[in-house]
């Protein structure tokens, strides 16, 4: 489909063309207001010296086509974009929730070394209190100073797990 528009050129530059329409088909209409500020460029013309008004032919399906083809290509630009943002985002999350992990599993091989390190030193306690015990029903003298000790560093033991337990309290907090 073919449309002649009669385009005056603008008295003003920068100011938009007067158009008139030969063909008044629906399709003509919407095109001749996209197109009003590209007429002037378009070479394909004939002047008409006695009114100054260019003739301009427009075929509607190219014009449609190439309009078309434009918005497709603006959308697929934007999706692009979206989901080159969407995959920086999506990797900097996974590198995140990685880095995490790592923290995380770093600070628990830790808190597991503290404990298994307190259970052996609880451990070795267990065996002097247990000796003490069996030396204080023997009836054997024992040292004012070793029950010192022995009480102590078992209060030493507890103060470490408590400080390991308000401090997972802390964490969880």
């Amino acid at each position: 489909m073919f449309c002649f528009l009669l385009v005056k050129p603008p008295r003003i530059p920068g100011q938009i063309s007067e158009l008139s329409r030969c063909n008044t088909s629906p399709i003509s209409q919407c095109a001749a207001f996209h197109l009003r500020l590209f007429l002037i460029s378009n070479r394909s013309h004939s002047v008409n010296r006695a009114n100054q008004y260019r003739r301009v032919t427009i075929d509607f399906f190219q014009l449609t086509e190439q309009l078309t083809l434009q918005a497709e290509q603006a959308a697929r630009a934007t999706e692009q974009t979206a989901r080159a943002t969407e995959q920086v985002t999506g990797r900097s999350r996974w590198i995140a929730m990685e880095q995490e992990t790592e923290r995380v599993k770093r600070e628990i091989s830790k808190e597991i070394a503290t404990v298994q390190a307190l259970t052996w030193e609880a451990d070795r306690l267990s065996h002097m209190v247990l000796a003490f015990e069996v030396s204080v029903n023997g009836e054997m003298e024992v040292a004012v100073e070793e029950a010192d000790m022995t009480a102590w560093l078992l209060m030493w033991l507890l103060l470490k797990f408590n400080g390991i337990k308000a401090e997972g309290k802390c964490r969880v907090q």
